[in-house]
């Protein structure tokens, strides 16, 4: 059986089949290639918008809260100096950072790089601290945006 009346070789059928694979590899790639050059687009904020990102009752004291704020991952920290917010994007190589709630630092896991819970490097290869965004605490809803 084939399409139609036609009767397909196995040489016929292996070739189609190859060609059809490398053709689903090659949109997968080309596609993530048009997301590389073509980035979703961010809404630009106002002079001095925020966003409300959480609400008090989401961090207790000692906790954090990880969010999206313009497309990029970012954390939410309450320790006992107050809530800060930080980037979670590494400024050595881009790569994102975790939190270790053991220690209270934050972690690249790509090159070692290590900064404290204000965004501050301790060590490695980061050039600078972690990008920090402004908080407001209003009507225990927490804001977050950029200076």
């Amino acid at each position: 059986m084939g399409i139609g009346d036609r009767r397909f070789t196995r040489r016929e059928f292996l070739s189609l089949s190859i060609f059809a694979s490398f053709a689903v590899a090659a949109s997968s790639g080309l596609y993530t290639v048009f997301k590389y050059l073509y980035p979703a687009q961010e809404t630009p904020l106002q002079a001095g918008e925020k966003i409300m990102v959480a609400e008090l009752n989401d961090l207790p004291s000692g906790s954090t809260f990880i969010f999206r704020y313009r497309n990029k991952p970012s954390i939410l920290i309450n320790s006992k100096t107050g809530i800060t917010a930080l980037s979670l994007v590494c400024t050595h190589l881009g790569c994102v950072v975790k939190w270790d709630p053991v220690k209270n630092i934050l972690i690249c896991p790509c090159h070692a790089g290590i900064f404290d819970a204000s965004g501050r490097v301790i060590s490695g290869p980061p050039p600078a601290p972690l990008p920090k965004l402004n908080v407001t605490v209003k009507e225990r809803k927490i804001y977050v945006g950029e200076g």
